[in-house]
């Protein structure tokens, strides 16, 4: 994914179990989001007890995090992926 580059999220509850891809979300039994961040193979916990992140559910059932969600790379290189969800649309930085 190109710095910039914007990626239309689903919101899981939307699709068939099993038909999840990268930009799906969806909210655990515990109140915390999971995200498949776009571009990765990264499932993350967002919200709650689980990170320093906010989430906003809008009426149209979309969300947004509040702050950047950073994933870092492997073997000590930079970030893997940078980036935002804003109304469910990911966008990279």
């Amino acid at each position: 994914m190109a710095s910039g580059q914007l990626t239309e999220g689903r919101r899981a509850e939307e699709v068939e179990k099993g038909e999840l891809l990268p930009g799906d979300y969806w909210k655990a039994p515990d109140g915390a989001w999971i995200l498949w961040v776009p571009g990765t193979h990264f499932l993350g916990l967002f919200g709650g007890s689980h990170s320093g992140h906010k989430i906003v559910e809008h009426e149209d059932s979309t969300i947004t995090v509040t702050g950047s969600i950073i994933i870092p790379g492997e073997f000590h290189l930079p970030e893997r992926w940078h980036g935002y969800l804003t109304h469910g649309v990911w966008r990279e930085v």
